[in-house]
């Protein structure tokens, strides 16, 4: 068997059996993806991460924020004034308390934003395959009704024109 440059047999054999398994290796012509590209491609999607982003940054520094304030109310219990104890703990507990509200906002802009992109995202890609989905359910209505038409004897060359051309134009 000479060597074709689209498809090559292979010999493993599946289950036990002896049949050469056909493996095929088209070889079509292929662009390599860019970076640029992917990021044209999400351009709509830009605004919501960047603050997104921002969001995950500020909730990324509240950890280590928190771990301070304890460290430091830990080291004002090695005081030996009870005043300085008292006026550490205060002002760490009121860091902490309005610390708060900013950590919500932080969470909520992060979780928001980061939702929000990825429900457009998947939106425009849902919207690209059921497109492309109808093209190719109409495209094998109109060439089986052309098969139809043939077959049934019906075929009409000017008809036929008419037909692809109303088809190409999306009047059907």
């Amino acid at each position: 068997m000479e060597h074709d440059e689209a498809s090559e047999v292979s010999t493993a054999s599946t289950s036990g059996s002896n049949h050469p398994q056909l493996i095929s290796r088209v070889s079509k012509p292929y662009w390599k993806p860019s970076l640029m590209r992917l990021i044209k491609l999400n351009s709509a999607e830009w605004p919501y991460a960047l603050i997104g982003s921002i969001g995950a940054i500020l909730a990324g520094w509240k950890t280590p924020l928190a771990a301070l304030g304890m460290g430091d109310i830990l080291v004002s219990f090695y005081s030996f004034r009870d005043s300085y104890i008292k006026l550490q703990v205060r002002k760490i507990c009121l860091l902490f308390t309005g610390a708060i509200p900013v950590t919500i906002i932080v969470f909520l802009m992060q979780n928001y934003f980061f939702e929000v992109m990825g429900e457009r995202l998947t939106i425009r890609v849902r919207e690209k395959m059921l497109s492309c989905k109808v093209v190719s359910a109409m495209t094998c209505t109109v060439f089986s009704l052309l098969h139809a038409m043939m077959i049934s004897g019906l075929y009409d060359p000017p008809r036929v024109n008419f037909f692809l051309k109303c088809f190409m134009q999306g009047l059907l």
